[in-house]
Formats: C-alpha cells, sequence, structure tokens
C-alpha cells in the first residue's frame, strides 16, 4: 500500500529503477505533450508484459489522466483489462474489457479496436467459449484490415487459427482442426514478409509446431518448426514462448526415441515457466515428466513429479474454489441472481479434484503391485519381495498422509490470516453495516480453518471429529458474540463420530449460517437464552438446531431476498442431497436432513 501511495503521488515519475536510466526518463517524461507521454507509457507498459506490477500502476496513472484525456482514459482501461486477463481475474477483465469496447466504439474506427477485440476474443476462450471468441477475432481482424494495421492483422489471424483448432479439439472434430493450418499458415507469410515482424513468428512456429505434434503425429515436422521458434525466440527473449517451444520439443523428441534428449528439453520448460510464474503450464510440464518417466520404468522420478503436479494441482484448485466464494459474495452485492451457480460450478471442481487425486494414488499403487508381481519367480522370492513392496507401500502412504496434513495446516494458516486481514480492516472502517459484514466474512472464514485444524491435529487428515469441530465452532461463536457459558445455556449432542470432509466443510458453515443467526436476532429479549445442536446418523444424517427466540417469520425463510447467509443455507443443502425445513413453535427449529445414498458417495 506504501509503495501505491507513493507512486500515484508521484504520478508520472513511477517507473522501476532497473529501468530509469536518464535517457529512459528523458524519453518517457520529458517536456513532451500530454499526448506523447501517454502514448510513452502504454508503449512501456506493453514492453513489460510479464511486469504484472508495472501494467496495474501504469494503468492507474493513465485512469488518473483520463479524467481530463478521453485518449489516457481508453489505454488506461485497455492495461486494466489486461492486467484483470493476466492474473486470471476474468470476470473483472471481461466487465472492464466490455466497457473499454463501448469507450472505444464512440469513434468510428478507434486505433485500439483490434487489441480490444484480441482481449475479449482471448477471454472468451479462457470461458471455453469458442463461438464468441472466433466472433471477436473475426469482428477484430476486420477492423486491423481497414486500418491497414498489420501487426494486429498478424496477431488476429494467429488468435483466429488458435480459436479454431481449440474448438475443434473441444468437438473432437478433426476436419475443424485442420482447419487451423491453413490459417496458420497465411499469418506466417505475413509475418516474414518483413523484417519488423520478426518478432510476430515465434508464436506461429509454435502453433504449427503444436499441430503436427498433437494432431499429425508428425514429430520431424514439429521439431522442423519448433527449432526454429527456439532460435527465433532466444534471439527476442521471448521466455512467454519459449516454455512452450521446450516442451513441444521434449516431447516430439522423447516420442521419436529419443528419450534422455527429450526429457532435457522438458527440463528447460519447466525452468522458464517457473521463471516467468505461469503455475498452470509448470503444472502441465510436471504431468508430461512423470509420464515419460512411467513409461521408462523410472518409477520413484514418476511417483515424484506426479506429486509436484498433485500437490500444485490442489493448490490451484483451492485458489480457484476461494476466488469462485469471493466472486459470489461481490455478485450478491451487486445484486446478481447466479449466486448458485457458481456454487455448483465449486463444488463441481473440488470434487473433481479429489477424484482424479485418489485415482492416480490408486493407478500409481496398481501398476508398482502388477511390476513387482511380474518379477517374481519362485515362491519364497514372491513372499520376500512382497513383504518388502509392503514397506515401500506403507512408507508412501504415510508420506502422502504427511503431505495432506501438511497442505491442512497450510489452508488453516492461510485462513487465519486473511481472517487476521479482515480484523485489521474493519478497525479502519466506519460503516456499521461494512463493520458487521466483515464480522460475519470472518465467522465463515473461521468455519473452514476449524476444519482444517481438526484435519492436520488427528490421523486420518479426511475424516473430521463432528463433537470437537460442532463444540469448537458453537464456542467460538459464542465468544465472537460476547456470550459466556452462563448467559447462554448450550446443548451439544452430537452422537456423529466423524464424517469425511466434503460433507463436514458444507455442514459446518450451515451450522456456522445458523447459529450466528440465531445470537444476531434470537435473543434481544430472552432472558434465559438456550441453543440445542444435534446431529445423529439414523437412516441419513440428521441436523436439528433449536432456539427459545421469537421464531423466523415464514416470508424470510421462504423467500430470503436480504439474507445472504440464508441464501447459502439452501445452497449447501442442495449440495448435500439434503432436504431443510423450518418450524416456529416455543422458538425456531431448523431441520435438515441427508439420505444415507449420499454418506454412501462419500465412502
Amino acid at each position: 500500500m506504501l509503495h501505491l501511495a507513493i507512486f500515484l503521488q508521484t504520478g508520472l515519475g513511477f517507473l522501476p529503477a532497473c529501468t530509469q536510466t536518464s535517457e529512459k526518463k528523458a524519453g518517457l517524461l520529458g517536456n513532451s505533450s500530454d499526448s506523447d507521454n501517454i502514448n510513452n507509457l502504454y508503449e512501456f507498459a506493453h514492453q513489460n508484459l510479464s511486469d504484472m506490477d508495472t501494467i496495474r500502476k501504469t494503468a492507474d496513472v493513465l485512469l488518473q489522466m483520463g479524467k481530463q484525456n478521453p485518449d489516457a482514459l481508453l489505454k488506461g482501461k485497455i492495461l486494466k483489462t489486461k492486467y484483470y486477463w493476466l492474473t486470471g481475474n476474468y470476470q473483472n477483465a471481461m466487465r472492464t474489457g466490455v466497457q473499454t469496447l463501448a469507450l472505444a466504439q464512440r469513434s468510428e474506427l478507434n486505433p485500439e479496436l483490434p487489441v480490444i477485440y484480441s482481449m475479449l476474443g482471448n477471454l472468451y476462450k479462457e470461458k471455453k467459449n469458442y463461438p464468441k471468441a472466433l466472433e471477436c477475432a473475426g469482428t477484430g481482424l476486420q477492423a486491423a484490415e481497414a486500418l491497414k494495421d498489420t501487426a494486429n492483422i498478424i496477431y488476429l489471424t494467429q488468435l483466429k487459427a488458435m480459436f479454431t483448432r481449440s474448438y475443434g479439439t473441444e468437438l473432437k472434430d478433426t476436419t475443424f482442426i485442420q482447419q487451423s493450418f491453413p490459417i496458420y499458415l497465411a499469418g506466417l507469410r505475413l509475418a516474414e514478409s518483413s523484417v519488423k515482424f520478426e518478432k510476430n513468428r515465434t508464436p506461429f512456429y509454435n502453433n504449427i509446431a503444436q499441430y503436427f505434434l498433437y494432431d499429425q503425429k508428425d514429430y520431424n515436422k514439429a521439431i522442423s518448426y519448433a527449432q526454429k521458434a527456439l532460435a527465433n525466440g532466444i534471439k527476442h527473449r521471448q521466455l512467454a514462448s519459449l516454455h512452450y517451444t521446450y516442451d513441444w520439443l521434449g516431447e516430439a523428441y522423447f516420442e521419436l526415441g529419443q528419450k534422455a534428449k527429450g526429457l532435457s528439453y522438458l527440463r528447460e520448460a519447466l525452468q522458464i515457466a517457473q521463471q516467468v510464474n505461469r503455475p498452470y503450464r509448470v503444472m502441465e510440464i510436471y504431468q508430461v515428466i512423470a509420464r515419460y518417466h512411467q513409461q521408462m520404468g523410472n518409477y520413484q522420478q514418476a511417483l515424484v513429479h506426479f506429486t509436484k503436479y498433485d500437490l500444485l494441482r490442489d493448490s490451484l484448485a483451492l485458489l480457484e474454489n476461494l476466488k469462485l466464494m469471493n466472486e459470489l459474495e461481490v455478485q450478491y452485492q451487486a445484486g446478481k441472481k447466479e449466486q448458485e451457480i457458481n456454487v455448483l460450478k465449486q463444488i463441481s471442481k473440488t470434487r473433481s479434484v479429489q477424484i482424479t487425486w485418489a485415482l492416480g494414488v490408486v493407478g500409481i499403487l496398481l501398476l508398482s503391485g502388477v511390476i513387482f508381481g511380474l518379477q517374481f519367480r519362485t515362491i519364497r522370492r514372491k513372499n520376500n519381495l512382497l513383504n518388502v513392496q509392503n514397506e515401500q507401500i506403507n512408507e508412501q502412504a504415510e508420506k502422502l498422509k504427511l503431505l495432506m496434513k501438511e497442505l491442512h495446516h497450510r489452508v488453516k494458516n492461510n485462513l487465519q490470516i486473511v481472517s487476521s486481514l479482515l480484523s485489521l480492516q474493519s478497525n479502519r472502517l466506519v460503516d456499521e453495516d461494512a463493520k458487521k459484514a466483515v464480522k460475519v466474512g470472518r465467522q465463515r472464514i473461521e468455519a473452514m480453518s476449524l476444519i482444517h485444524r481438526s484435519l492436520y491435529q488427528q490421523d486420518n487428515p479426511n475424516l473430521v471429529n463432528m463433537k470437537e469441530y460442532i463444540t469448537d465452532l458453537a464456542e467460538s461463536l459464542m465468544e465472537s458474540f460476547g456470550l459466556s457459558k452462563e448467559e447462554l445455556k448450550l446443548d451439544l449432542c452430537i452422537t456423529v463420530a466423524e464424517l469425511d470432509v466434503d460433507k463436514a466443510l458444507p455442514l459446518g458453515l450451515i451450522i456456522n449460517e445458523w447459529v450466528t443467526n440465531a445470537f444476531k436476532y434470537a435473543y434481544h429479549q430472552v432472558p434465559e437464552p438456550y441453543l440445542q445442536v444435534e446431529l445423529h446418523h439414523t437412516n441419513g444424517l440428521h441436523l436439528f438446531i433449536r432456539d427459545n427466540g421469537p421464531g423466523l417469520p415464514a416470508m424470510v425463510w421462504e423467500k430470503p431476498q436480504t439474507s445472504f447467509g440464508l441464501k447459502l443455507v439452501k445452497v449447501l443443502s442442495k449440495q448435500l442431497n439434503g432436504t431443510c425445513a423450518v418450524e416456529n413453535q416455543n422458538g425456531t427449529t431448523f431441520t435438515l436432513h441427508i439420505p444415507e445414498t449420499t454418506l454412501k458417495k462419500a465412502g
């Protein structure tokens, strides 16, 4: 925050020390007109697209200048869209990109239109909406041709070919995939028509190499184009392209039988992907290396790389899930109606991660068993080697258990950091509604944090001790609302010993929401407040939460237009395939029933 404040105060004098030579300062911020300064800043940001901090700060300066200058406003919004896009915040990127397009369309043929359409096309591609991505690429290409903007004609031709191939891959339509090849060649011919477009050739070489590698299985042609990409990429230091280049070379050489050479190129690809901070590419390369070591019989190395791939995949999935939760809250505050869709997507991704992880581990163990079995020649040797195998399996299982505990520990620590940051932020808030909203958010984070704390503190990192968890959760909420055990009679009747984490987490959030609601509204005029939480397993799972407050109006439960908490309870109940209800008799009783079939699926 301090750096940002200094940067905004100093206006255009923000350039990083590593680039602030006297000559570059004079070129960017000398005695130039506002128009020259705007263009210099805009070009400077595009020369540093791998530096997210530079893009963000430049966008903020241009947006500040944009209060008096429409051109600065447009270029600032373009950079802001790129910043959101490159940092993975696709929702904000799409919203800002559409606003930017509306600004650009105020003039008949704005020179930035091809850039804006290319960004929107890429964003639709990230959402796998290939028809819209192709539409944006086509419209942007028409604008670039009308402007005689050769550089953007080349780039949009590349995007059109990429989107065509990706759409064909998704549809499993080989004819559609093959249509991308002549589009690539047309763009490459244009890029090779002049030396000033030399940098634009690298992605074409890479994409054509990928086409021959995956779609045609012509590994020699794939190597030929990838070698051109390598020479051009090294010459122009195009690190963002080179990790693809080394990847395609590695896979092609490996498929041709030159396995050591192939793995060497893949290690280069991994190093560059890590250097330019492309975690999804790092994950993909780990997976390729693990697969190749498995094919070569190097099972130890296969397991090492698969474990790195699996942990990185889980970490990225966790970040995606947290981002989805944040987007859900933002959409709710803005009055949007897509909360349930986002929650379901989150659930689907979480389950997919768990299923894939489990299948991967089982596959490795089964493969190890088969390989050892083939090596046994005699009954005695079979018995001896079986003992060795069992010891190794137990050791690996223990390591995996420790890894899972460490992962839960780190998640718990990260959630506590987020809770502490929210606490610090709330101390600076003046508006009481905002303070209450932050407090509710902290309580939801605390409910999730308690789950992960329970998981890393016990032997089985996949099962939650429900009695300990619900007790800790209820006492934590009591403390948060300033209630002591003398002031509130708390009755906990928990007969369910343990639950899988995929059932315990949404169940804990439901209890958190309902108990919080009781503490906020049920006891204002109750002399002897009482709260009971009951959880038992009889023909399914049954949850009861009772208070002796005035009761919850039926309309509030049936149509909770103003309560995000009640909506979240209903969405999470649906996630568990459960049925929930509310009764008003001597207080409020919330009931939730989860059928036995759902519990068996967890097992």
